[in-house]
């Protein structure tokens, strides 16, 4: 007789990290391995953390006007075109080469190549673009399950006499300064 499991949850409830736990768990399960299912945190008791955190640095910061600027004064009438495509093997290859090269990330290197794409487009020399953290910066969540990711505002700043390797070392270095930084109130990474 043939048993099922189904499992379905929703990505507001857990992460991608959190499905690989639970799927590991479910396996250690059905191999007959005895496992705590309570280690550590619980994603409700990040969550208060999380929101005293919050309350504490909107007392310290107080309040903050933030101005938003979209693309500058592009107007954009009609359908905006959507563009995808998908490096080659060679291409790969190639950009991990120049990544290592400038001893950076790939992820580094690549968001250095759209910031400055994006600053030929657009004629700014400052482009936010959100960037998306695991949220799990502390080791006791590393096995927790729920929703930790945060997408944050990442400013990058391009100087046109800055060589290729500069920028993307000044973009590696903001990455880490805001994934240390990630905990702070959404004014606080700006």
């Amino acid at each position: 007789e043939k048993k099922y499991l189904v499992f379905l949850t929703h990505h507001i409830v857990v992460d991608g990290m959190s499905l690989e736990i639970i799927l590991n768990r479910l396996i250690e399960l059905y191999n007959g391995k005895a496992i705590n299912m309570m280690n550590g945190i619980q994603f409700k008791d990040y969550s208060e953390w999380l929101f005293t955190q919050n309350n504490q640095s909107k007392e310290n910061i107080g309040d903050i006007n933030v101005k938003t600027k979209v693309l500058g004064n592009i107007q954009a009438n009609g359908t905006i075109k959507n563009e995808s495509f998908q490096l080659s093997q060679k291409e790969y290859a190639q950009l991990k080469e120049i990544s290592s090269y400038n001893k950076v990330t790939t992820f580094s290197a690549t968001l250095t190549l759209l910031s400055i794409v994006l600053k030929k487009i657009y004629q700014q020399n400052s482009i936010c673009l959100g960037t998306v953290f695991s949220g799990r910066n502390n080791e006791q969540l590393e096995d927790a399950i729920g929703m930790f990711i945060k997408t944050l505002p990442l400013n990058l700043h391009i100087n046109e006499n800055a060589n290729f390797g500069s920028l993307a070392k000044l973009n590696q270095d903001s990455i880490i300064a805001l994934e240390e930084q990630m905990n702070l109130p959404f004014t606080g990474n700006l």
